[in-house]
């Protein structure tokens, strides 16, 4: 699927993207809405980025002045870092 690992705070925004259903996030108060992320809003701003550019998650829409998400995409990629976070935290035999 992806070439790239989702990092902490990509897979973060993912959990809160599935969990919650967004179909828009706000490029200008993006704590607002993901709510449970600590990280600063430039961490969240250049995962949102990357999840964009890397990922094909979401897409820059001016218009609504932040990103529209592709829950299917999303999902996708999420469950996708669930998996190979289970994969790694297995022990091999």
């Amino acid at each position: 699927m992806e070439k790239k690992k989702i990092n902490q705070c990509q897979a973060k925004i993912l959990e809160e993207i599935v969990n919650h259903g967004f179909e828009f996030l706000s490029y200008h108060n993006p704590q607002k809405q993901l709510g449970d992320i600590k990280e600063t809003k430039k961490e969240i701003i250049k995962g949102m980025i990357s999840l964009e550019h890397d990922f094909n998650v979401m897409s820059y829409a001016p218009k609504i002045k932040g990103y529209k998400v592709d829950l299917y995409r999303a999902e996708e990629a999420y469950f996708h870092y669930l998996n190979q976070r289970a994969e790694e935290l297995t022990p091999a035999r």
